[in-house]
Parts: structure tokens; C-alpha cells; sequence
């Protein structure tokens, strides 16, 4: 027996509240958010190179006495004289180094081009992604609705072809149908059976895709999502058999 999916319609039930979600909650665009971002970085670094920089710059200088500790007396008490040719000292400086860039051959300029037309880019390819997740969004939506009209139809279709068939398996049994009777009510079945299974997998499908494209997968989601699978998986066994049965 084959078990029936959950069916239920996009919560909430507004299309607007859907592609708001998804303005805010999709991956892919957060990815171009993210690449936008970067690329306005680039350009506020590109046009740095036109800015003055400055510099701490410090040095230190350590003057030894040489080998006055193996000398005679009166060299090392020259060596505490300052100025002495064999005295120790030491000199450290500190400063500020300040650069103005006047003219750099136009490289700088031409970094700045390239990081704008980048930007540019960036900002049309974050346009093109939103419209293409809303539409999405719009297309995963209604498959929803009208996937749980068309699972309803084909649900009441495959028990009219299950009744056929017990009914003239019946009557093959007492000899009111014939064999091609049989047959044909077999497949009938198989087919009601089939497109069963397409619409509740398109259906299953949608509500995976409606959740992805506005970023609203979570566990519960796909522990539900998990149970209709598995009830998907045996629905295909069903029909796997009965398709061996005929050909058999």
C-alpha cells in the first residue's frame, strides 16, 4: 500500500513574505553582497596610491671599544673619555618621513579604472541575482500550490485504477474478463502508479527549492522533508515491482 506524502501549502502563505525572505536570506546572494563589498574595498585602496604616506622612521648606533679589555691600563681609561678614539658611545634618532606621490606614469589612475569597472560589475552582477533568485522563488512557489492539487488528482486517479484492477482480477478469476482484460488494467495502474510518483516527487522538489532559494533550510525542515522521502522511496519499490511483474 502506498503511503501518502504530507501535503501542505508555502507558511506563510504570501508570495511577497517569501522573496522578502529571500533578499536577506539567500546564499548566493550574500555571496555577491560579500563581492560587492570587497570590490568597494578595492577602489577606496586604488585611490589611497594618490594620498600623501607617512613614515616613523628610527635607527640605532652602537660604537664598541674594540679589543680594550686585553689592553694596556691607560687604554682603557681612554676608552670612558668621550671622543676618544677608542670610547663607547652609542646613537639613536627618531623621526617622521612624509611622501607626496606627484606622478607615478599614470598606474595609479589606471588601478582605479579597473577597481570602478570591477565595482561596476560586481553591482550589476548582485541586480541579476536577485531577479534571478526571485523568480525562484515565484516558480518554486507555485509549483507548491499546484503540486498539492495535482498530488490530490493523481492520488484519486491511482485508487480508481487500484479498483480497476482488483475488479477485473476478480473477474478473471471467475471467467468474466479475459486475460488482455487483465492486462491492460495492469498497466493502467502502472501508469496511475507513475505519474503518482512524478507529481508527488515535483512536489517534494518544489518545497526543497522554495526553502533554499529564500535561506529557510533548517533541521525540523528536513527531518520532515526525510519522512515523505522515505515514503517516496517505498512508493518507487511499489512501482519497480509491479513494472517487473509486467514484463514477467
Amino acid at each position: 500500500m502506498v503511503k501518502d506524502i504530507d501535503l501542505v501549502n508555502p507558511d506563510p502563505d504570501i508570495l511577497e513574505k517569501w522573496s522578502d525572505m529571500a533578499k536577506s536570506g539567500n546564499i548566493e546572494i550574500k555571496i555577491a553582497n560579500k563581492q560587492l563589498q570587497m570590490a568597494s574595498e578595492d577602489v577606496n585602496i586604488a585611490k589611497s596610491g594618490h594620498l600623501p604616506t607617512v613614515n616613523v622612521v628610527g635607527n640605532y648606533q652602537y660604537q664598541g671599544g674594540g679589543n680594550v679589555d686585553g689592553g694596556s691600563q691607560s687604554l682603557k681609561q681612554a676608552a670612558n673619555v668621550p671622543g676618544s678614539f677608542v670610547s663607547q658611545f652609542s646613537v639613536a634618532g627618531v623621526g617622521v618621513q612624509a611622501n607626496l606621490p606627484i606622478y607615478q606614469g599614470g598606474a595609479v589612475s589606471s588601478q582605479i579604472r579597473q577597481a570602478d569597472a570591477l565595482y561596476v560589475a560586481m553591482s550589476q552582477k548582485l541586480v541579476a541575482k536577485e531577479r534571478e533568485v526571485d523568480q525562484n522563488v515565484k516558480n518554486a512557489y507555485w509549483k507548491i500550490q499546484n503540486g498539492v492539487s495535482i498530488v490530490k488528482a493523481q492520488t484519486q486517479a491511482l485508487k480508481s485504477a487500484q479498483v480497476k484492477l482488483k475488479s477485473d482480477e476478480t473477474g478473471y478469476q471467475v471467467g468474466v474478463r479475459n486475460s488482455v482484460d487483465l492486462v491492460n488494467s495492469e498497466k493502467n495502474y502502472f501508469q496511475a502508479l507513475q505519474s503518482y510518483n512524478q507529481s508527488r516527487y515535483q512536489y517534494l522538489n518544489a518545497r526543497l527549492e522554495l526553502k533554499y532559494y529564500a535561506g529557510q533550510i533548517n533541521v525540523d525542515f528536513l527531518k520532515e522533508i526525510n519522512i515523505n522521502i522515505d515514503k517516496q522511496k517505498a512508493a518507487l519499490a511499489i512501482t519497480n515491482q509491479l513494472k517487473n511483474n509486467l514484463k514477467n
